[in-house]
């Protein structure tokens, strides 16, 4: 019993939301705590308990790292400053020629105008996608330099090869090892690639030459596109017309392909350019000097005109710093803290150089913080929260077993209902189980997916707000993966997983269909051949396949409404019949195949329901009428024994024998003259043969005048009346006669079923516009019958039959509550007894103003 109530309690509903609430409190405080110490295990690089031997974020592994990639930055962006820099200064007029190679820092080349660009123009080149566009041109046109070669190569073979006087053509650019094309064929081949007015322009500027096809397919598409972007050379051309006119000296395909790399060089230095002024210029912490044999690169504007004595004495009272020496790339000289951060930069400086093998590095991290940088939040984060690094991790991992333990008591509690511990379906679970399974597996991938992305961008730079965030995230991400998890738990619970999945509704499907292989077939072949005419007649037969596979369709459009018409006018007829009309019939004379069949069996079927039906109404008018006759010829002769044991009892007859057996006389003839009223009852109740006087009772009233009346037979068999009456009246229409015989009926089966000893509730309760009498007993006997066989004639609930009664009671009672327009209903749960009478309630201020 104490284990019932335990279970009871754990799957309450207080008891539920409390572990709801663990849940996702424990999700919280995992997500918030441990992302806290993630964070610092980053800044930190794997030590966040550092502050508590009293280190600091600048000492640390982590801020040696962060300093790793911001010099990784500046080496890259000093060695392109090298290249582009005029004077130590970014100069956007300075010009860059396409032809030259710049990856190896060449510098004071004198350049082609007619190649050249400035910065600024190569760099909107990048940005606008003209150089890519040119590249792809170039990459393209290699298809036509393989077809013109195949094409050669096939003229030769066949014999076909170019003869006799050649004076007409020369090479063109970039098709040195190209096929020109003949000068009477060349206007009509190069309209194939450009327009008009760009063949003329290619004529006044290369003089009339022949090209190559793949000359004339670059030109055609690189021409327009270099004039479109408005981005011209410094000689105030394009390289497509230098290209043309200049066909000895370079080749166009290489100037378009060699294009977008030199963009790239002069874009990642812009870049370079504004990200470092941002990110190491003047607005960041860390402070940087760097000199090589001839250029001086800081910025700190007023440490350039310091020596290097002065920078070195003024570090030198920085917590945080290093200096160094490089000669022919090996370090000879250095500084570096002896802390995580200073072995760190060590080992990576002393085998990477900043700007060159010989360089005079000063780099100092100001740890008073005056920028609002990446290194001051960092060391705020880190300064402030690493001595509680201990702590952060112990409540990281007591949200974390708080989570598990509630996951595993709602998995428990899921769908059990706290009464009687059933389990219980709700709408999300009538889903079918592999929709259910994919929308959630769906739904946790994309999840999962941005919770990765976000702890991404964001794990070098997790805020206070940006964790909270992160908390409730996984919150509510946690809420969606239960919503289908307990879904999951209840249908396994409730052996339903197998009973809504659609595979199970195919593999039904699928067994139906074989046992009705002799229709289904049919359907199955007819489907096919109509596809496979479809498939063989459309796609090779033109307009008449089309117009044959639409004839066909038609046709079968005409066969599918004739049987759904069908369908539907034997439907209708199983309406009628399931509506009482068992004399209806369905026409066949329209109907043809299966529906036909399926119609004759309907009609057989309403002439075999309605013979029933005359059967059973002669059975039950023949037992009311055998009922009623034999009461009838029962009661003479039963009327004269009663007679007779009564003058028998006036006589003086001494025999106390003789007196016990007039005694027995007097019972069993008083017991057989009750049976009788009580079949010739039934009887008439059943058939609705009572004359019912409808009146407004107090139902209340009712109900203490039977208590009076029976309080000695339940005193006698030591039974405890507990009655339940609300303070207003009960008013209920209803035959006072036969309303009172109902109610007595059942205080008789409790005098004579219920449990010596215990206790009979009585309730009259008025519920939604009605008013129910309750009556709620023990059963002395074993209630082993259902509430219906209760109700049935002769079936009593003592079934020895050792008490008193004929089984009609019941029977009688319901019937009669029927034509007062009520209902009867009966409850047997183990050997609790319970009935209700329920009458509609009558207004009490229309029943002031009646009277």
């Amino acid at each position: 019993m104490e284990t019932e109530d335990r279970k009871k309690r754990l799957y309450s509903a207080p008891a539920k939301v409390t572990v709801t609430v663990l849940l996702f409190l424990g999700a919280l405080l995992c997500t918030i705590f441990g992302s806290a110490f993630l964070r610092l295990a980053t800044l930190g690089s794997g030590d966040p308990t550092a502050r508590m031997e009293g280190g600091q974020y600048y000492t640390t592994a982590g801020c040696a790292i962060k300093m790793h990639i911001d010099l990784s930055q500046l080496s890259d962006y000093l060695s392109t400053r090298k290249v582009f820099d005029v004077n130590g200064q970014y100069d956007p007029t300075q010009l860059v020629d396409v032809t030259k190679d710049y990856h190896n820092g060449i510098t004071g080349v004198e350049v082609n105008k007619y190649t050249s660009y400035t910065l600024e123009d190569m760099y909107q080149m990048y940005v606008s996608g003209c150089a890519d566009n040119l590249d792809a041109n170039a990459d393209e046109s290699t298809y036509i330099q393989e077809d013109e070669a195949l094409a050669s190569e096939s003229s030769e073979a066949a014999g076909y090869g170019l003869s006799g006087d050649r004076s007409d053509l020369t090479v063109a650019s970039g098709s040195e090892s190209e096929e020109l094309v003949p000068q009477a064929d060349l206007e009509n081949i190069a309209l194939e690639y450009m327009s008009e007015d760009t063949w003329k322009h290619l004529q006044s500027v290369g003089n009339s030459r022949s090209y190559s096809r793949q000359f004339l397919y670059l030109y055609g598409c690189g021409y327009p596109n270099e004039i479109s972007y408005g981005i011209k050379t410094a000689a105030g051309s394009t390289l497509a017309d230098y290209a043309a006119a200049n066909p000895e000296k370079v080749s166009l395909y290489d100037l378009y392909r060699a294009l977008p790399d030199l963009a790239s060089q002069v874009s990642s230095y812009v870049w370079a350019e504004e990200s470092q002024e941002q990110y190491l210029g003047r607005n960041s912490n860390l402070r940087y000097y760097v000199k090589d044999e001839t250029q001086v690169y800081t910025n700190m504007q007023d440490w350039e005109a310091l020596s290097e004595e002065e920078i070195q004495n003024m570090l030198e009272s920085w917590p945080m710093y290093v200096s160094y020496t490089r000669e022919n790339g090996r370090m000879v000289e250095g500084h570096f803290p002896e802390t995580a951060a200073g072995y760190r930069l060590s080992s990576y400086l002393a085998s990477e150089q900043i700007l060159s093998g010989n360089e005079r590095v000063y780099i100092g991290l100001d740890t008073a913080y005056p920028i609002d940088d990446d290194y001051k939040e960092a060391a705020r984060f880190y300064d402030s929260l690493a001595p509680y690094a201990p702590g952060i991790l112990a409540i990281a991992i007591i949200g974390l077993v708080m989570a598990i333990a509630a996951f595993v008591i709602c998995t428990i509690q899921a769908g059990r209902n706290q009464k009687d511990g059933t389990v219980r379906l709700y709408g999300f679970d009538s889903l079918p189980t592999e929709v259910a399974m994919a929308v959630g597996v769906i739904l946790g991938i994309l999840l999962i997916g941005y919770f990765g992305y976000i702890i991404a961008i964001n794990m070098s730079d997790m805020s206070g707000f940006f964790m909270v965030f992160l908390g409730l995230y996984v919150c509510m991400s946690v809420g969606l993966f239960m919503l289908f998890y307990l879904s999951l738990v209840r249908r396994i619970k409730a052996h339903n997983l197998w009973e809504k999945s659609i595979l199970r509704a195919v593999i039904h499907l699928g067994g139906r269909v074989y046992e009705a292989r002799q229709e289904s077939s049919k359907l199955i072949m007819a489907a096919l051949g109509l596809m496979l005419l479809h498939f063989i007649f459309l796609p090779t037969t033109g307009f008449f396949g089309v117009m044959l596979c639409l004839v066909v369709d038609i046709l079968v459009l005409l066969y599918m409404l004739r049987e759904a018409t069908g369908k539907r006018t034997v439907i209708e007829g199983l309406r009628q019949l399931g509506s009482g009309d068992l004399d209806y019939k369905v026409d066949t004379t329209e109907l043809k195949g299966n529906n036909k069949e399926l119609a004759e069996v309907v009609n057989s079927m309403g002439d075999g329901l309605k013979t029933a039906v005359e059967v059973r109404m002669k059975n039950e008018r023949m037992q009311a009428d055998l009922i009623t006759n034999v009461s009838h010829d029962i009661k003479t002769p039963l009327t004269s024994i009663v007679n007779y044991v009564d003058l028998l009892k006036r006589e003086n007859i001494e025999d106390p024998k003789i007196k016990g057996y007039i005694d027995i006389l007097e019972r069993k003839s008083q017991r057989l003259k009750q049976l009788t009223e009580d079949l010739v009852e039934a009887s008439k109740a059943s058939s609705g043969n009572v004359n019912m006087e409808f009146v407004t009772l107090n139902l209340n009233e009712l109900v203490q005048q039977v208590n009076g009346e029976f309080d000695e037979r339940l005193s006698g068999r030591e039974l405890d009346m507990i009655c339940s009456l609300p303070p207003e009246p009960a008013l209920v229409r209803a035959d006072s006669r036969y309303l009172w015989r109902v109610i007595e009926n059942l205080y008789g089966n409790v005098a004579k079923y219920a449990m010596p000893g215990s206790r009979v509730y009585v309730d009259v309760i008025r519920r939604e516009g009605s008013v129910v009498f309750i009556m709620k007993n023990m059963s002395e006997q074993t209630l082993n019958i259902s509430p219906d066989e209760l109700m049935e004639r002769f079936v009593r609930g003592d079934s020895s039959r050792t008490t008193e009664g004929s089984g009609l009671g019941l029977s009688i009672a319901e019937n009669l509550v029927k034509l007062m327009k009520g209902t009867f209903e009966l409850f047997v749960d183990g050997d609790l007894f319970k009935v209700e009478v329920t009458f509609p309630e009558v207004n009490r201020d229309v029943f002031r103003q009646s009277v």
